[in-house]
């Protein structure tokens, strides 16, 4: 019995929650629900939002607005207004403060792990960027098996991006078509495509 404590023990420490986290994004579908805090010197922003992540590409849903990616295109849709922007993927440091899931998706390529500490139930890690993506860090908390709880992204300008995750689900992956617009813009729309 001890002996059997003791191996249940030693492989809780030897699992690695943030590789699971990691590798969740494009072994499968992950769906995460999100209230977010923007920190700025001048004011703060917060809401909530869906987001859809799956290798490159994202939906995300969230205060009035939708945004898709397939991986190569961006569609960015206000329903209501019915105006949509259409650009390609960016890689510079803007791209990830105008679409946050793609903190979630770069997470393993934007930042290196600087320390890491254990707690009940869930695991505490520093961050450091090594990319230009608009940060200089990130504070993540991950539970035992693998499921973000909290993550808040220091930008180089001095504010913060504070994401609180309600729920994380992992469903079987999605056709790429998926995270495209299901059907064309008609003339009610504006469309604005920057490719």
């Amino acid at each position: 019995m001890l002996l059997l404590s003791y191996a249940g023990a030693v492989s809780a420490q030897m699992r690695n929650p943030l590789g699971e986290l990691y590798s969740s994004f494009s072994s499968s579908c992950v769906v995460l629900e999100c209230a977010y805090t923007v920190n700025m010197s001048q004011t703060r922003i917060s809401g909530t939002a869906v987001v859809k992540v799956q290798d490159e590409a994202y939906q995300m849903v969230g205060n009035g607005l939708e945004v898709l990616c397939d991986g190569e295109i961006v569609w960015t849709m206000d329903p209501v207004a019915k105006e949509v922007i259409i650009e390609e993927v960016g890689t510079e440091s803007i791209a990830f403060m105008n679409n946050p899931a793609l903190l979630f998706i770069n997470l393993s390529s934007a930042f290196d792990v600087r320390k890491e500490t254990a707690s009940e139930g869930s695991i505490f890690y520093e961050l450091i960027s090594k990319v230009d993506c608009g940060m200089y860090g990130a504070d993540l908390t991950v539970s035992d098996d693998g499921c973000l709880k909290r993550g808040v992204f220091s930008l180089t300008d001095g504010n913060t991006v504070i994401v609180d995750v309600r729920s994380m689900k992992q469903t079987k992956k999605e056709p790429v078509t998926s995270f495209r617009p299901s059907s064309e813009f008609d003339s009610d729309w504006i469309v604005t495509d920057l490719r």
